[in-house]
């Protein structure tokens, strides 16, 4: 009989996001290129934030930025009382880009525990067994990434991601390589697992319908140099089940989202 999975008893506060004047620019022979000017955002610990904006707005830069994978040229990040990188040594981050970058010589199974190994957190078999089972992919725990669709490979990187328990978890359009169908599935059934009021989440994506299915509040961005040009608190109930698409509640919040868009000199799906 395996070891019990260990189970934390104290559940840690939730970390609060802070972003303070942040702008960045990148430097090429052509010049520079400014793609995020001026931002100030306050993101309450426990919730879930989406940004939106227009292609090449600066969305997936200030989401690297946050995650300390990227240096602002001005301006402060802190999550809770530290920054990016002292969370980061820690394990309390974690991030999912569109690349899942699952290593193709390991199963799935191993791909979605080694977010667990590579923060030195003790294996948890049970957790892994069951976010496997909620990103729909079950039975496949002993294929290779090559033996993977796109979509399904997607869903293994964000079970990995989600294995680490992260305090702070950053997600840059994690459904963009998955069919409508099981998008729409996922964006139902992984929000319980990651909305414990522990996990702070910011998410990137170009659809609104997924914006304001997930988000407690969307943070909607200029063209590039992206700014903030509103933002829109979503009032609707949770749990959030499919069915929610299709009320009054939930087609007037699109459109205030859809007109800010708009009004911001920017555009977005609503698929």
């Amino acid at each position: 009989m395996g070891a019990p999975d260990i189970a934390t008893t104290t559940m840690p506060a939730p970390l609060d996001i802070e972003l303070t004047g942040i702008s960045k620019s990148f430097s090429s022979s052509a010049g520079d290129l400014s793609v995020v000017r001026d931002i100030d955002l306050q993101v309450r610990g426990g919730s879930t934030t989406a940004l939106l904006g227009p292609s090449g707005c600066g969305k997936s830069t200030l989401l690297r930025i946050v995650a300390g994978l990227e240096e602002a040229d001005h301006g402060s990040v802190l999550l809770g009382d530290k920054p990016p990188h002292a969370r980061r040594s820690k394990g309390e981050i974690a991030v999912a880009f569109q690349d899942d970058a699952l290593l193709p010589w390991r199963t799935l199974k191993a791909n979605v525990a080694l977010g667990r190994q590579l923060v030195r957190m003790p294996a948890a078999p049970r957790r892994v067994a069951d976010l496997i089972d909620r990103v729909g992919l079950s039975g496949f725990e002993a294929r290779r990434p090559a033996e993977l669709s796109g979509g399904m490979r997607q869903r293994a990187a964000i079970a990995r991601c989600l294995a680490t328990d992260p305090r702070v978890l950053l997600l840059d359009e994690p459904f963009g390589a998955v069919d409508a169908l099981t998008r729409r599935r996922l964006n139902v059934e992984l929000p319980p697992v990651w909305g414990d009021g522990v996990t702070t989440v910011l998410l990137v994506t170009h659809s609104v319908t997924e914006a304001v299915l997930l988000a407690d509040k969307i943070v909607v961005l200029s063209a590039r140099p992206a700014r903030i040009t509103d933002v829109i608190n979503v009032t609707l109930p949770r749990p959030r089940r499919e069915d929610m698409l299709q009320t009054p509640a939930f087609a007037e919040t699109v459109r205030t989202v859809e007109e800010a868009l708009g009004a911001g000199g920017g555009g977005s799906s609503s698929a």
